[in-house]
């Protein structure tokens, strides 16, 4: 109890620390700026930069091109207006970012409201009139007129000519011209555009189930008409020409892509593919660009990838990424439009976590200096690691972290050992313990940015080498052993030995879904919890087990793991056929179910066997490190990085499901998820979903004993896990006996203990 009410009272402490400090401000998204999370004043230390505040935002010039603005889209409402069933539809063009909607408001005169933001950045909102004389007086859909500050819109009057009226409208949204056409058509048009002559550009379903292509004169006028089995698109490009694409929609999977570009040629009426769509399909052009992409010119085309803005020409053949959008702190998640204006400036209507987002881009022109580092990150932490450096770059525009996958271990090594390479590393690319001499030391660092005061103590060793920090980690989950109630209450490597041989029946259970091939493998891992913890050897004395019977023992007792049945959740302990249950607790609902079921069934935690008895597992990925021999500069962009990735402000932006290593952070969880079920229940009810019920005292008291019996798990170092995983690879293949074991064992440990005595 008194482990419990110290943890609950440093989690106490630090909220009531970050209420004291709750000036910072985090991120502020009015008119498009950001500003970066305020630190409390502290003595002048060599970590001063710290405590400076960032300028408003402006993006950096790292790419070819570079935001004027970056805002979020909202719908408003103009006076007057209710909202009701209609169409809606979104663009961006030479009058900035449009969304429309239709509005009906019952009998009477209707009308169609629209709303957006300027290629200046402001915000407006109005209505389209239609005809004054119908008693259905509205818009149904509306697009750009290609390289011209205006629109083109139709109303279908669904009657048995397949009336549509056709009209322009100025950048204001006012009508300048109409026609009405009877086109014969019994489906809905999809798409419409304008170009610079006053043509109507126009896609839609006919009855047959083919998709046309239409264009009519200002007059009404059908001047040319083509039909496809595929999904037809319009694109404006050039000085108010326009482009038809067909899409491919995949039958076996998700996704879309444009297949060719075409352009019509109305003396000829046919369609003329653009030279650009001739040659990328055999450049990587448009296999690669998926749905969002719009031509520039016969021969330049862009498109928008989850990685950024790219652009491909047929005079140099040369496929560009001219902006990244991790490089400018930005996560799409879609994107729903991409165009060029006459002025060759870009727009991209895209969506991310936040919501819709409209971004208006130019050619970057003189480069500003900008200080910047590099980020070496295993290729199975990309994600994790790129949101966090998106966002901070987003939030630090004179600084940028580019992140790095593409290492090869080797030259990686050479480059730290030389004193080169990347500023921060994260270490599951080349081993962290047994490396020393590459990282700096953070306990300054950690102390005199606050951030020691805000972490759970217990999780500051999950960094340590001794009793210097060298790396962070940002999250961890906990693994531990569950017995039955009359099991017993404590156990080191020997005595949970002991037991076992006793019990007659398998060692250990566990929910076998991770794909492991042999059981043996986690019995083999509860002996061993780092280098200066393990029932395998002494690492101060040299002693070791193998070839003892010791060791015979432990590999006898392997053979009853290799027999243990799945855990079905506590049965297999319970129906006496596992002594302990190896259970995984990754977050706050693991929590919660947990400790529920031990209450349901009379089953204890009680942990892994350690050299000091038994203890809850805190496991965390690898840390990230900073490179020692780094510049000051270097370094002071990569204190900030790390500051920023332990911020509560990252936690709420950059979320998982693991257990946060900040305590306002963990609050932060409990309160999600009490959000959660409270609005599930509105719905009726979270247990459909999964979710078990909180009790938060009782949850977090039982988190809090979980931690505070916990300890961390030390990975052996890279190069003798290697030994270890070879080897006993080689034993539970049959390709070697355990003799054989034993012996190759002691001699390649022996080996790794004297060089590196």
């Amino acid at each position: 109890m008194m482990k419990r009410n110290g943890f609950m009272r440093t989690i106490a402490i630090g909220l009531a620390v970050a209420i004291m400090l709750s000036g910072c401000t985090g991120k502020d998204n009015v008119s498009g700026q950001m500003t970066t999370e305020n630190i409390s004043p502290t003595e002048s230390t060599e970590f001063h930069f710290l405590e400076e505040k960032q300028a408003s935002w402006k993006d950096n010039t790292l790419d070819d091109m570079r935001a004027v603005f970056n805002l979020p889209v909202k719908r408003t409402q103009a006076e007057g207006e209710k909202a009701g069933a209609g169409r809606t539809g979104h663009m961006v063009c030479e009058g900035g970012c449009v969304l429309f909607k239709n509005h009906l408001m019952g009998y009477g005169k209707d009308w169609s409201g629209v709303n957006g933001i300027t290629p200046e950045g402001k915000g407006f909102s109005c209505r389209i009139e239609a005809e004054e004389d119908s008693t259905e007086n509205m818009v149904d859909g509306m697009g750009p007129v290609s390289g011209k500050d205006g629109y083109a819109a139709f109303r279908q009057l669904y009657d048995e000519e397949g009336g549509c009226y056709f009209y322009e409208l100025d950048k204001s949204f006012q009508k300048t011209s109409s026609v009405l056409v009877n086109l014969g058509m019994d489906r809905e048009i999809s798409e419409i555009m304008g170009d610079a002559k006053g043509n109507f550009h126009i896609t839609y379903s006919a009855s047959n189930g083919k998709n046309k292509y239409l264009i009519l004169s200002s007059e009404g006028e059908v001047v040319f008409m083509t039909e496809a089995k595929g999904v037809l698109s319009l694109r404006a490009f050039g000085e108010g020409r326009v482009a038809v694409c067909d899409v491919e929609r995949k039958s076996d999977g998700p996704g879309e892509k444009i297949k060719r570009f075409y352009e019509a040629d109305l003396d000829s009426r046919e369609l003329r593919e653009l030279v650009f769509s001739q040659k990328a399909a055999d450049k990587n052009g448009t296999e690669g660009m998926g749905l969002y992409a719009t031509p520039v010119s016969d021969n330049e085309v862009l498109w928008c990838t989850l990685i950024g803005l790219y652009s491909y020409d047929t005079r140099d053949g040369e496929v560009r990424l001219l902006y990244q959008w991790s490089n400018h702190g930005m996560l799409p998640i879609a994107f729903d439009c991409v165009t060029t204006t006459s002025d060759r400036f870009v727009e991209v209507l895209y969506r991310d976590a936040e919501g819709q987002k409209y971004l208006f881009l130019k050619p970057t022109g003189e480069r500003e200096p900008m200080s910047s580092i590099i980020f070496a990150v295993s290729p199975d932490h990309e994600n994790r690691f790129l949101s966090a450096a998106a966002y901070f770059n987003g939030q630090y525009p004179t600084y940028n972290v580019t992140i790095q996958t593409d290492w090869d271990e080797t030259s990686l090594l050479t480059q730290l050992g030389t004193g080169n390479g990347p500023v921060i590393v994260d270490t599951a690319l080349t081993g962290f313990e047994d490396l020393i001499n590459l990282w700096q030391p953070l306990d300054g660092f950690m102390e005199q940015s606050g951030l020691m005061q805000k972490l759970l103590p217990e999780t500051m060793n999950f960094g340590k080498i001794g009793d210097v920090t060298y790396g962070i980690v940002r999250d961890f989950r906990i693994e531990t052993l569950v017995v039955s109630n009359d099991g017993p209450t404590d156990w080191n490597y020997k005595e949970f030995l002991d037991v076992a041989e006793k019990f007659r029946a398998a060692p250990i259970t566990h929910w076998y879904g991770d794909g492991i091939a042999d059981r043996r493998q986690k019995y083999f891992d509860l002996l061993k919890n780092g280098i200066g913890d393990n029932y395998y050897f002494d690492v101060n004395t040299g002693e070791m087990i193998f070839g003892t019977k010791e060791f015979d023992r432990v590999l006898r007792l392997s053979e009853r793991a290799k027999k243990c049945p799945p855990a079905e959740n506590g049965e297999a302990i319970r129906d006496g056929e596992a002594l302990c249950e190896i259970v995984d607790v990754y977050g706050i609902q693991d929590v919660i179910s947990l400790r529920k079921r031990l209450e349901a069934n009379g089953e204890r935690v009680i942990g892994y066997p350690t050299a000091d008895g038994a203890r809850n597992l805190l496991i965390a990925g690898e840390p990230i490190a900073i490179r020692s021999t780094a510049t000051e500069e270097e370094k002071q962009i990569a204190y900030t990085f790390l500051k920023y990735v332990l911020s509560r402000e990252s936690y709420e932006a950059i979320s998982n499901g693991y257990i946060p290593v900040r305590m306002d952070a963990l609050e932060d969880k409990f309160d999600q998820y009490e959000n959660t079920l409270s609005t599930l229940a509105e719905g009726g009810g979270a247990a459909k979903y999964g979710m078990p019920e909180l009790d938060r005292e009782k949850d977090l008291s039982f988190l809090s004993d979980l931690i505070d019996n916990g300890t961390v798990k030390k990975s052996f170092p890279k190069s003798l896990q290697k030994v270890f995983d070879e080897e006993l690879e080689d034993y539970l293949a049959g390709r070697i006996d355990g003799k054989a074991l034993g012996n190759h064992l002691s001699s390649r440990v022996w080996l790794y203990l004297e060089e590196s005595r």
